[in-house]
């Protein structure tokens, strides 16, 4: 169909556990960030990893829990794509200053966002779908998998 597309992420073999421990080591290193990418990649990444229930703009979609426990994990109209990819172009030339932070703050070995290459790997596969869809004028929708 011209108006979707599925990617499936390499680093993630399809779990959420990936993207949610993301989101606790950015949580952790964000403190110790530069402002302006303590800014850019809240906007980016946070959106695309934390309960949309408690996010602005939350509710275009019904997302109740069916009885076996799905749900939508994310929605994003392409509004919210374009204003995504605007975070991710201000982030993307100052996340490597974050690798000694994070990895001295957040790093969790043997885990599946084990240290700050492992973050980045998800942080870029997401700006790949984020860049896509927005070039496109998509939205976005995750479903678990």
């Amino acid at each position: 169909m011209p108006w979707c597309g599925r990617y499936a992420f390499r680093s993630t073999t399809g779990s959420y556990a990936p993207h949610f421990w993301a989101g606790e080591g950015w949580d952790t290193a964000r403190g110790f960030a530069d402002p302006a990418l303590r800014d850019a990649l809240d906007g980016f990444l946070l959106p695309l990893v934390r309960d949309e229930d408690d996010l602005p703009g939350a509710g275009l979609l019904p997302s109740d829990r069916t009885p076996w426990g799905m749900r939508l994990l994310l929605v994003g109209p392409p509004a919210r794509v374009t204003g995504l990819a605007a975070h991710w172009a201000r982030a993307q030339p100052l996340l490597e200053g974050l690798r000694t932070q994070y990895d001295r703050h957040a790093a969790r070995p043997g885990g599946s966002i084990a240290d700050f290459d492992a973050f980045t790997v998800l942080v870029r596969e997401w700006a790949v779908v984020v860049d896509e869809a927005a070039r496109r004028g998509w939205g976005l929708l995750g479903l678990p998998v």
